[in-house]
């Protein structure tokens, strides 16, 4: 009886320290499997960005809001004023764009241009527009505000 009692907790322990060991495997193969699917989803948001970027009709319109007012001297009115009107004209273009990308693209909550000192230019969300964001905010949390 003895024989048969040691026999069956040998047997018990050995098949729980099997069992725990295979579920640790089995969330280690899981654990590894959504780390490489969210290396690959943050990869994919990265390129789409840069993609973004790098398209010409962006790259124009925002050279547009980013150039400093042609006028020489504030007398030059007709200057200023076609200088206003052609950055109004780039940021509606502009703003349109975004919104037929974001349309082909819900993944992305929001896209904001960016000014050299982390000024909003433009935004698809319009509250954002003329606020200081930081750079890492803006990149990582669409929902800080």
């Amino acid at each position: 009886m003895a024989t048969v009692l040691t026999i069956s907790v040998s047997t018990y322990f050995s098949a729980r320290e099997t069992l725990k060991q295979s579920l640790y495997d089995r969330l280690s193969v899981s654990v590894t499997l959504k780390e490489e699917e969210l290396n690959h989803w943050f990869q994919s948001q990265r390129n789409d960005i840069l993609l973004l970027a790098r398209l010409p009709e962006i790259q124009r319109q925002t050279e547009i809001l980013l150039s400093p007012s042609t006028a020489a001297q504030p007398s030059e009115e007709s200057t200023e004023s076609e200088a206003v009107e052609l950055k109004q004209i780039a940021k509606r273009e502009l703003a349109s764009y975004l919104r037929d990308i974001l349309a082909f693209k819900p993944v992305l909550a929001e896209v904001s241009i960016l000014a050299a000192d982390n000024v909003v230019l433009l935004s698809t969300n319009n509250q954002l527009e003329n606020t200081r964001q930081p750079l890492g905010v803006t990149l990582t949390d669409a929902s800080a505000k």
